[in-house]
């Protein structure tokens, strides 16, 4: 089994916008986007509140549309970390996870 290095993940754009996760949180997104892989694509809930609702089941009226996607656009390999840049690029239902190619 591989290690997961240390992530440092910054998001460009939408709610998030300069953000930065460390840790637990930016690994997950690196995962689902293909261990950062420039292009590659992800989804987030857009903030705290939609978060804390989804997980104590509160929103109601919880929809696709509510994630936002982003898109690896930099990926750079230190000796003590990774570092990955994301731009936002749209609302899920609205835009696919898949890139254009």
């Amino acid at each position: 089994m591989t290690d997961t290095p240390h992530i440092i993940l910054e998001l460009i754009g939408g709610s998030e916008d300069g953000i930065r996760y460390e840790g637990p949180i930016a690994n997950g997104y690196y995962w689902q986007a293909d261990y950062g892989r420039v292009g590659a694509r992800f989804q987030l809930l857009p903030d705290a509140r939609f978060r804390d609702q989804l997980i104590h089941r509160k929103l109601a009226d919880f929809e696709p549309g509510h994630y936002e996607v982003y898109e690896i656009e930099e990926r750079r390999e230190e000796w003590d970390h990774v570092y990955v840049r994301a731009r936002y690029i749209g609302r899920k239902g609205t835009i696919s996870l898949k890139p254009s190619e």
